[in-house]
């Protein structure tokens, strides 16, 4: 067994998390404990969890919380204050670790003493575990971006925390979700995850590790299931939340907005967020992404034709309801 900690949030999983908490008893390095934290269930978690109790070599505790907290933030941070370990890992209820997931980020841990979060890439459920989410072209900008320290037979790599950061905020999340990274509880105890965001948590989280830089390897270490029932489904709540997290990168490091990379894609991509939710009839929501990216980077003819569209628009919308509710 490691020094490490598995914290399962869990809510109407019955379908998927037997398969997920298998995947953790089968690790080649076991974890030392697994803490399931149950949000208000409503279906047949709970006993397919004390099933599982049950057979396990390893020790589970099982927390159920009174009410939904509605997102995985709370269940996390509650699963955190129960953790006795070191280094922890986040498991979603229909994801799956691979093998040597822990074994592999243990190694990083060891070899980058100085940084507080390792990562993996990431391979779509029922694909080869070669085939990861991430672009090819995106796993190329990272190794490109980073030192390079030997692992065994592997090679781990290191990015800095400007570096880091850059990449955060231009990419994303480009973790792709709580199980594909690994952290210091210590480093939890400093900045616990943050509960008003429902679906962007782990990217506000990733970003305030960074600060001591990030270290990962090229191979896959969780297989992430994609169906209907995923939180960043959400799409414009998910990216609501994305821009508040990258308004505040930008508003703490100036460099980046003024970075051409970084301001030439984020740029189009807050314009492209405020079309689709001016689209969906989300008129304020369209505004705030509009004036989010004049906050950041001034003035620009392209915001501005963007937001002459959309107010027009939110008016004849408005009337068009008054009218309607009179009727």
């Amino acid at each position: 067994m490691t020094d490490f900690t598995i914290v399962i949030p869990t809510y109407n999983g019955e379908r998927f998390v037997a398969e997920a908490i298998g995947s953790v008893l089968t690790q080649t390095l076991p974890p030392s404990e697994i803490i399931i934290v149950d949000d208000c269930s409503t279906d047949r978690t709970l006993s397919v969890v004390s099933e599982l109790v049950g057979l396990s070599s390893i020790p589970i505790q099982v927390i159920r919380l009174p009410t939904n907290s509605g997102g995985p933030s709370k269940p996390i941070n509650i699963g955190m204050e129960h953790c006795r370990t070191e280094f922890v890992a986040v498991l979603d209820q229909d994801d799956c670790f691979l093998p040597d997931r822990l074994a592999t980020h243990r190694m990083l841990f060891e070899i980058c003493e100085h940084v507080d979060l390792v990562f993996g890439f990431v391979a779509r459920y029922g694909d080869p575990i070669e085939q990861t989410i991430q672009s090819s072209d995106l796993i190329e900008l990272l190794i490109l971006s980073a030192a390079r320290k030997s692992l065994g037979k592997e090679t781990s790599y290191i990015l800095q925390p400007d570096m880091a950061h850059k990449l955060l905020a231009w990419k994303g999340n480009f973790l792709m979700g709580f199980p594909g990274f690994s952290f210091r509880r210590a480093a939890w105890k400093r900045n616990p995850i943050n509960e008003r965001f429902c679906i962007a948590g782990d990217y506000l989280f990733i970003c305030q590790l960074a600060s001591r830089g990030m270290a990962f390897t090229t191979a896959s270490c969780y297989r992430r299931r994609v169906h209907n029932d995923n939180l960043s489904g959400d799409f414009l709540r998910s990216n609501s939340e994305v821009a508040t997290i990258r308004k505040e990168l930008f508003s703490k490091d100036g460099r980046l907005a003024k970075d051409k990379d970084v301001r030439t894609e984020v740029k189009g991509w807050f314009l492209g967020c405020g079309y689709w939710a001016r689209e969906a009839g989300r008129l304020r929501l369209s505004i705030w992404f509009y004036f989010s990216a004049l906050e950041i980077w001034g003035w620009d003819w392209r915001v501005w034709i963007s937001l002459i569209k959309a107010i027009p628009l939110g008016a004849w919308r408005r009337i068009c309801r008054e009218k309607q509710d009179r009727l």
